[in-house]
């Protein structure tokens, strides 16, 4: 089983991926434009194949394997957040009132903050209680392109 890094690049942007022992534990975006492209003649992963097909509207869940870190509380919150259905979106309110931490938005906001696996974990579906767009690690224009790409291809 692989342990270490691959890298491929997407329209959304280029993802290194850690993996240990054939575990997805962590995944890395940037964007693509100063990077030099990758090409490889190397067999695409699972996750480069299930990455691209959910790009472009034609997969809403993935099947690879992840480890989930973090505190307890993390997990729990990474846990919760993978339920979210594809082109839905939750409050991070909402999130916490689920979590049983009713006052509990920010702890929540943090631990989305901290997520390794974006996408994977589909933090980008937890907005503002009035459902405007909030943090996300590789920006508001991203979260908003998974969004709009989740709802277009919701049906």
């Amino acid at each position: 089983m692989f342990t270490g890094n691959k890298k491929f690049d997407t329209k959304f942007g280029r993802f290194s991926v850690d993996y240990q022992e054939g575990v997805i534990t962590g995944i890395k975006i940037d964007d693509n434009d100063d990077l030099p492209p990758i090409s490889s003649d190397e067999e695409k992963s699972i996750l480069e194949k299930q990455i691209i097909e959910y790009l472009n509207g034609d997969r809403k869940s993935f099947t690879v394997m992840i480890k989930l870190t973090g505190t307890p509380f993390e997990r729990k919150v990474f846990t919760t957040v993978i339920q979210i259905p594809y082109g839905e979106t939750i409050s991070y309110k909402e999130l916490a009132k689920r979590l049983g931490k009713p006052n509990g938005a920010r702890a929540v906001g943090n631990a989305l903050n901290k997520n390794q696996l974006p996408i994977l974990v589909p933090c980008h579906r937890v907005v503002g209680q009035d459902g405007d767009l909030k943090g996300y690690k590789y920006g508001l224009a991203k979260k908003e392109y998974l969004l709009d790409l989740e709802r277009k291809n919701k049906s």
